[in-house]
């Protein structure tokens, strides 16, 4: 819809967002709605956009993981489609038919999930080190802690360190 055509729209201040998530945060804060989903669907999610992630990092369709798994494709689509609560046992398919392994914590708040774009590089150090990426990434927190270095903004691409 046109701004013309809506004069509502003309009392709105559009302001340039120039953090993404904070911008979001606001929105949703207090949003009863999306706490109750987020708080029942979350995890699902977050586990389709990684599940989604490496299904085309490896051109993978949903029929080669059917294949995989033993399954239908609608099956595989039903869960992409949130249609349902999908068993653990089908997740960990899901996960393992596209090379990846399931995660499930209670500690949501203490769990991260390295961004996808850092991913490379946080496994290329690993091996470099003759570690493992989990054990990396805990190296680097232990550095940082010990450090007292707040990470409070995101590094450049161009940065050498976490």
């Amino acid at each position: 819809m046109r701004r013309e055509e809506n004069p509502e729209l003309d009392s709105l201040e559009l302001k340039p967002i120039d953090d993404i998530d904070s911008y979001v945060d606001e929105l949703v804060e207090g949003d009863k709605k999306f706490l109750e989903f987020e708080e029942t669907w979350g995890a699902l999610s977050q586990f389709i956009l990684d599940f989604e992630f490496l299904k085309d990092i490896q051109n993978l369709t949903q029929d080669d993981i059917a294949r995989t798994m033993g399954t239908k494709q609608s099956a595989i689509s039903r869960v992409l489609r949130m249609k349902g609560k999908p068993s653990y046992d089908i997740l960990r398919k899901m996960s393992t038919a596209v090379n990846g392994s399931l995660f499930i914590s209670p500690m949501d708040e203490y769990s991260f999930t390295v961004p996808y774009e850092l991913q490379d590089r946080i496994k290329q150090e690993a091996i470099q080190r003759g570690t493992t990426v989990k054990m990396l990434l805990k190296e680097y927190l232990y550095r940082i802690l010990d450090n007292e270095m707040p990470r409070t903004s995101v590094p450049s691409e161009n940065a050498d360190t976490l």
